[in-house]
């Protein structure tokens, strides 16, 4: 029988980052060496422009699940968060302090209440998943840092081990080192 892996992962192709590289190279890698993958991402959609398109909602307003070359991939709405919203509404070059001092504040209480996150979707779809279907690892890829607290939370809740995957920039790009 194959082990079954759940990716926990924000950034996600089509999206085009170097952290959306690493949970698509999982997803694509992963069943060819035998394991039965599924990835819980955010739903990006397909075509950016300018920076607001990061915080824009999903047009999408459930989760859509689509089966890959041998990995499931289950992309959750995205629902922006106040500041997102102000920059939405405002532009990127109003109320920057204001949006600066809510990023800072949601960065601690996220970790407390996931009402300040806006990227709580991907635990609540993975935390059904996990109600329904047993995997053997859950492997979160990538910042954000919340989803580690996710994948621990998870872990505790449904008694399955995780793995968190996180290269540093500053120590692994040894081509820019003098």
């Amino acid at each position: 029988e194959k082990k079954k892996i759940l990716i926990l992962a924000y950034d996600f192709p089509p999206w085009l980052s170097v952290g959306a590289q690493r949970p698509y190279s999982w997803c694509k890698y992963l069943p060819l060496l035998g394991y039965e993958v599924t990835c819980i991402t955010r739903f990006w959609e397909p075509k950016f422009t300018n920076a607001r398109d990061y915080v824009r909602p999903s047009k999408e307003r459930v989760p859509v699940q689509t089966n890959e070359e041998g990995y499931t991939i289950i992309r959750v709405p995205y629902t922006p968060n106040i500041r997102d919203k102000i920059l939405l509404r405002f532009g990127e070059n109003k109320f920057t302090v204001i949006r600066k001092l809510i990023t800072f504040v949601f960065s601690f209480t996220d970790f407390l209440w996931f009402a300040f996150d806006a990227k709580s979707a991907i635990y609540y779809e993975a935390e059904k998943l996990l109600a329904t279907k047993k995997f053997d690892v859950i492997l979160t890829t990538g910042e954000p840092f919340i989803l580690f607290r996710y994948a621990y939370l998870l872990s505790k809740k449904h008694n399955t081990p995780w793995i968190a995957d996180y290269r540093d920039g500053w120590t692994t790009n040894q081509g820019d080192r003098k």
